[in-house]
């Protein structure tokens, strides 16, 4: 991948930033959204912005460990889309994550947004739990720090 760069430091952590073509990126089979909502009516605004100002918030990702160096993008599908649509490249934040540690950056980053409805959460927490990657409603709620009841309810 070209156009690596280094991020401001956390700790004595380097992050890498990538600027990568939306053809090598793939969506995170846990990702918080379903698709239909990536459109050029929902991503209209986004497309507008990034087109005038440049994308100011990088996607998460990981590397997958295949030749052609694709990355899975943790979030950041919409950012996906309208690069796709606009012909530029992407700008991922590239981090080693497992799938626990994904579910709680994904969570943090989208847990204010309200075009993600409470059916959609419900339907990760159910994807999440039966996948395993977390042992219990419980479990799951302690990790993203929100209520048992939450997470119930949902």
């Amino acid at each position: 991948m070209s156009g690596w760069k280094k991020k401001a430091h956390r700790g004595d952590e380097h992050i890498p930033i990538a600027h990568v073509e939306p053809a090598r990126c793939t969506l995170w089979q846990f990702h918080d959204r379903f698709g239909d909502d990536l459109s050029n009516g929902s991503c209209k605004e986004l497309i507008t912005s990034i087109r005038r100002h440049g994308q100011r918030h990088p996607a998460l990702g990981r590397r997958l460990a295949t030749a052609s160096g694709t990355v899975e993008l943790i979030y950041g599908g919409r950012r996906l889309f309208a690069a796709a649509q606009l012909g530029i490249k992407l700008l991922v934040d590239v981090r080693e994550l497992d799938d626990r540690e994904a579910i709680v950056e994904m969570e943090i980053e989208n847990r204010l947004r309200t075009d993600i409805s409470p059916y959609e959460r419900g339907m990760n927490y159910r994807r999440w739990l039966n996948a395993g990657l977390f042992a219990s409603q419980s479990e799951l709620a302690k990790e993203l720090g929100v209520s048992e009841a939450r997470v119930s309810r949902l």
